[in-house]
């Protein structure tokens, strides 16, 4: 049942990382030690080009990396306040590292809620995302 749920690129990515335990308990010495990692590396690889892929997948016709940026449109701006953990260096009498402290302060961002407008490549499919940024003020 799990099988069914997974991409074909997960399901890519999960056989080559079992493949790469194969043949590193089939194969002795360097040469098995190489193969595994060699396939283990590809196994990573392909499970981050599954998950990129994945956001940038087009609802309508399932394509990966066919989408472009049609426009932006900023929905709205307000000031936040986020609490952040400040650290800062204690130097001795003679200018030497002897430690350091840390607190917590308050610092201002500007958080904008936007809408970003899409269009699959491949099928015409247009579709829009809202996402939130903050940026210190």
């Amino acid at each position: 049942m799990l099988v069914a749920m997974l991409s074909p690129s997960t399901l890519a990515a999960v056989a080559a990382g079992v493949a790469a335990l194969l043949v590193y308990e089939r194969v002795d010495g360097d040469q098995g030690l190489l193969a595994s990692r060699l396939l283990g590396g590809l196994a990573i690889l392909l499970l981050i080009v599954a998950i990129a892929g994945a956001r940038t997948r087009c609802p309508g016709c399932g394509v990966r990396f066919r989408r472009k940026l049609t426009r932006t449109e900023t929905l709205g701006e307000r000031d936040i306040t986020k609490r952040e953990k400040v650290s800062q260096s204690v130097y001795d009498s003679s200018g030497k590292l002897s430690g350091s402290t840390s607190h917590w302060e308050s610092v201002s961002y500007t958080r904008t809620e936007s809408r970003y407008h899409y269009q699959c490549k491949t099928c015409s499919h247009v579709w829009s995302v809202t996402g939130v940024s903050d940026r210190r003020a």
